[in-house]
C-alpha cells in the first residue's frame, strides 16, 4: 500500500508531484460523474460508489483510478442515486447507511464519492505530514462503536461528526507550515461535510486540487526568479513581470476563491487545458533553475540564453484568449514604462529596439523573426525619451519648416483641414493632409515658444518609427502663413502597399468616421456588429499608446479618425484600419506645457475645460474617446443626439448619462454601455498621477469593450 512505504513511492518524492496527481485522479472521478463521449455525443451521469485506497494504483507519479464493480452510469434526467450496495467500508458516506435502523442501505449519489475522497486525502494529508506512522494512529483514532455491537474505523460518528477526525484534522493543520498543505486540509474539510449538498462537486474539486499544485509550483518558480534577479538584469525582468502577469490575470497568483470565479469565466474547461498549463509550469521550473546554474557558472554567455525561458512564457500567454492577451500585454507596457528616467528608458529601448548593433539581441529575435510585442516596448520607450526630451530646455532643434511653394495648388477641403500634393525639388510626389494651427494676439509676447510649439508638433510626429506603434499620418513639415496668421503643418498620406489587391487611384479621398457615419445607413454596408466592437478596441487601444507615450491629443472626435477606402474592396473592410488626425492642438502630458484652447468640435470637449479653469488631462481626453464611442453604439454622428438634447454642455453631458447610456445597453450590451458611461462621467479614480488614471481607462473601458467583444 501507498501509505505504508517509508519512502515515498518513485515518482513522489515531493509533494507537488502528489498535488499534481491528485488533481489528475480527481479528474478521473470527475469523468464518472459527469461522464461524456465526443466521439458519439453521449452525456451519462454516474457514481463510482467504492472509493478507497485499495481502489487506488499507483506507478510513475501516476495515480489511477481502479474497480468499477459498483460503479452506474445512467441518464442525466434519472438522477445519481441508487440504493447504497456495501462499497467503501469505513470509507463510506453516513449517509450510506441508517445506524438507528439497522444499518439499513439508503439512497446515495455523487456527493457519497466525495465523502470518500476526502477520507482518502485527509489519509494522504496524514501520510505527508507523519509517514507511516501517522497513518496508523490516525486509524486507531477513528475506532468507533454503532449500535453497541459493530466496532469499525469510520471517519464519521453516525448522524454527528466524528470527535477523533475533527481534532486529527484540526491538529495537522495547525501543525503544517506549508502553506499548499492548508489549502489542502481546507479542502479535505470541506468534503468531509455531513450534509451532503454542501461538499465540492467533482469538477470544483479538480479544480481546488489542480490550484493547490500550481500555486505552489507558481510560488517555488517565483523564488527562483526573485534569487535571478538579486543581480539586476532588464531583460529577466521583462520576463519575470510577463510571469507574474499570466499569474495574476490566471489566478494561479492569488487566493482559491479568485482562482475559482476565474476558471467559471471559461477558461480551461477541459483537463487537456489544465494538463497544458501544468506541463508549460513544470517546464518553467526546469528552465528557470537550469537558468539559474548557467548564470552561477563563470563568464556565463548571455546571447540565447533567455530564450527558452521566454518560449515557455510565451506558451502560457497563447493559452488566454486574445482580449486577455491584449490586457496582459498593456499591463506589461505600463509596467516598464512607468519611469520618466531617461537612463532607464534608454535601456528599456536598447534592449528592445534593435538596430544593427542589437539585431542579435535574444529577446529581440526569436526563430529570425522580430517580436513584435518586445520591439513595440522599445518604441514606446523612445516616444517617451523623446517626449521628455522635447520638453527640456536643452532639447535639439530639427528644421522642420517647408517651402510653401512645393504645395500644389489648389487644395482640396476636408473639415476643418485639406489636402494637396506636396513635391519637393527632385523628390517624388506625394498626397499630404495639412491641419492648421491659428494664433492670436495672446502670443505676442511667446513668439519663441509658439514657434517651439509647432516645432515639437512636427518633430514628434516625424519620427519614422511612431507609425509602428500606432496609426498617425508622417509628418513632412510645416510652413509659416503670415496673412492668416497660422501654421500649416503637412502629414504624408500612408506608404501605398507594394502589391495591392485593388487598384488605387493616383488621387486618394480619404474619408471620416464622422463620414461614413452620417453617410452609410444600410445594414448591408456597415460592419458587422463584431467589426464594431474591434474597431471600438482599437481606437482604445491607440489612445491608450498614446497616453503611454506621454502624448495627449486634445481633439479626438470623429471628424479626427479617418480611413483611405480606395485601398480595400469596402468602407466596412477599410474601417479596420482607423488613422489618428487632428493634431493641431495636440501637446505633451508634462505639467510644464502649455494649454491652449480652440473653438472648433467644441462638442467632444468636457464640460469643465469648456469653461477654461483647468488645464487639459487625460479624463478629458476619455471625455472625448466615450463621445466617439456613443457615435458608434447607435452609428449616428455626435451632432444628430446633441440637436435632441437642449442645454448647456453640462446639461449633454448629464443627459447623456442618464438617459442615452441605458439605451445604448440594448443595442451595444452591458460592458460597453459601462464602458461608455466611465468615460462620461469620469470614473478612474481620481489620482494625481497620469500612470493610474490611464490603468483605470484600461480596466473600467478597454477591458470592458473586449470581454462585450468575446
Amino acid at each position: 500500500s501507498f501509505f505504508r512505504q517509508e519512502n515515498r513511492p518513485s515518482g513522489f518524492d515531493k509533494d507537488n508531484d502528489i498535488f499534481q496527481a491528485l488533481y489528475e485522479l480527481a479528474s478521473a472521478i470527475e469523468a464518472v460523474h459527469d461522464y461524456f463521449s465526443e466521439p458519439f455525443n453521449l452525456r451519462k451521469i454516474g457514481c463510482h460508489y467504492d472509493l478507497k485506497p485499495e481502489n487506488i494504483l499507483y506507478r510513475s507519479g501516476k495515480l489511477i483510478l481502479s474497480d468499477f464493480g459498483l460503479s452506474r452510469l445512467g441518464e442525466e434526467k434519472d438522477g445519481s442515486k441508487s440504493l447504497h450496495r456495501n462499497g467503501g467500508g469505513e470509507y463510506m458516506a453516513p449517509e450510506c447507511v441508517s445506524v438507528q435502523d439497522g444499518f439499513r442501505s439508503l439512497r446515495v449519489g455523487r456527493s457519497s464519492d466525495m465523502w470518500s475522497f476526502g477520507c482518502i486525502l485527509s489519509e494522504m494529508l496524514t501520510y505527508l505530514q507523519e509517514g507511516p506512522r501517522g497513518i496508523l494512529e490516525f486509524s486507531e483514532r477513528r475506532i468507533i462503536v454503532f449500535a453497541g455491537y459493530w466496532t469499525c474505523k469510520a471517519f464519521h460518528g453516525g448522524d454527528r461528526p466524528h470527535g477523533g477526525v475533527v481534532d486529527w484534522l484540526d491538529r495537522l493543520k495547525s501543525a503544517t507550515t506549508v502553506e499548499a498543505q492548508a489549502r489542502f486540509m481546507t479542502t479535505v474539510q470541506d468534503l468531509l461535510n455531513m450534509e451532503p449538498p454542501e461538499r465540492p462537486k467533482a469538477n470544483e474539486l479538480t479544480l481546488r486540487l489542480f490550484y493547490i499544485a500550481q500555486h505552489e509550483l507558481y510560488a517555488i518558480i517565483d523564488d527562483v526568479f526573485q534569487s535571478l534577479l538579486a543581480v539586476p538584469d532588464l531583460e529577466l525582468q521583462v520576463e519575470y513581470e510577463r510571469f507574474r502577469l499570466w499569474g495574476e490575470n490566471t489566478g494561479v497568483k492569488d487566493d482559491l476563491g479568485s482562482f475559482l470565479g476565474l476558471k467559471h469565466q471559461n477558461q480551461w474547461k477541459k483537463f487537456a487545458d489544465l494538463q497544458m498549463v501544468r506541463e508549460s509550469l513544470c517546464k518553467l521550473r526546469l528552465e528557470s533553475e537550469r537558468l539559474s546554474r548557467a548564470l552561477e557558472s563563470t563568464n556565463p554567455k548571455k546571447e540565447g540564453l533567455f530564450f527558452h525561458l521566454q518560449k515557455v512564457i510565451d506558451d502560457l500567454w497563447d493559452m488566454q484568449s486574445s482580449p486577455v492577451r491584449l490586457s496582459m500585454t498593456n499591463e506589461l507596457e505600463s509596467r516598464l514604462l512607468n519611469t520618466d528616467e531617461k537612463a532607464q528608458l534608454e535601456a528599456i529601448e536598447a534592449t528592445f529596439r534593435p538596430t544593427e548593433t542589437t539585431i542579435e539581441n535574444s529577446l529581440a529575435k526569436v526563430d529570425g523573426r522580430m517580436r513584435a510585442a518586445y520591439r513595440r516596448i522599445g518604441l514606446l520607450a523612445t516616444m517617451k525619451k523623446v517626449a521628455s526630451g522635447l520638453e527640456s530646455t536643452a532639447r535639439p532643434w530639427t528644421d522642420m519648416q517647408l517651402n510653401e511653394k512645393f504645395i500644389k495648388r489648389p487644395l482640396t477641403g476636408f473639415h476643418w483641414h485639406h489636402t494637396g500634393t506636396y513635391q519637393p525639388p527632385d523628390n517624388a510626389a506625394t498626397q499630404v493632409l495639412i491641419e492648421h494651427l491659428e494664433y492670436d494676439s495672446s502670443w505676442a509676447d511667446r513668439t519663441d515658444e509658439l514657434i517651439q510649439r509647432v516645432q515639437d508638433i512636427a518633430l514628434s510626429r516625424s519620427i519614422s518609427f511612431t507609425k509602428s506603434a500606432f496609426p498617425v499620418l508622417t509628418c513632412a513639415g510645416f510652413y509659416h502663413d503670415f496673412v492668416g496668421h497660422m501654421f500649416h503643418i503637412a502629414y504624408q498620406f500612408p506608404t501605398r502597399p507594394v502589391n495591392p489587391p485593388l487598384t488605387i487611384p493616383d488621387v486618394e479621398t480619404p474619408i471620416s468616421l464622422r463620414d461614413i457615419l452620417l453617410n452609410v445607413k444600410s445594414r448591408r454596408d456597415r460592419p458587422s456588429l463584431d467589426h464594431v466592437f474591434a474597431i471600438a478596441s482599437k481606437l482604445i487601444s491607440i489612445v491608450v499608446t498614446m497616453h503611454k507615450a506621454s502624448w495627449l491629443h486634445k481633439n479626438i472626435s470623429s471628424f479626427n479618425i479617418i480611413f483611405f477606402p480606395d485601398r480595400f474592396a469596402s468602407t466596412a473592410e477599410a474601417m479596420t484600419s482607423p488613422w489618428f488626425i487632428g493634431f493641431n492642438h495636440s501637446r505633451l502630458d508634462l505639467e510644464l506645457s502649455h494649454t491652449q484652447p480652440f473653438n472648433e468640435q467644441l462638442e467632444y470637449q468636457h464640460p469643465e475645460y469648456l469653461k477654461g479653469r483647468k488645464r487639459f488631462c487625460q479624463e478629458y481626453e476619455y471625455y472625448s474617446v466615450g463621445l466617439v464611442l456613443l457615435e458608434l453604439g447607435f452609428w449616428v454622428p455626435l451632432a444628430e443626439i446633441c440637436a435632441k438634447i437642449p442645454g448647456s454642455p453640462e446639461q449633454l453631458r448629464q443627459t447623456l448619462i442618464k438617459t442615452w447610456v441605458p439605451i445604448l445597453k440594448t443595442y451595444m450590451g452591458d460592458a460597453y454601455a459601462e464602458a461608455v458611461n466611465a468615460c462620461l462621467i469620469g470614473d478612474f479614480g481620481g489620482s494625481l498621477k497620469p500612470a493610474e488614471v490611464r490603468m483605470a481607462f484600461e480596466r473600467k473601458v478597454l477591458q470592458r469593450v473586449n470581454k462585450e467583444h468575446v
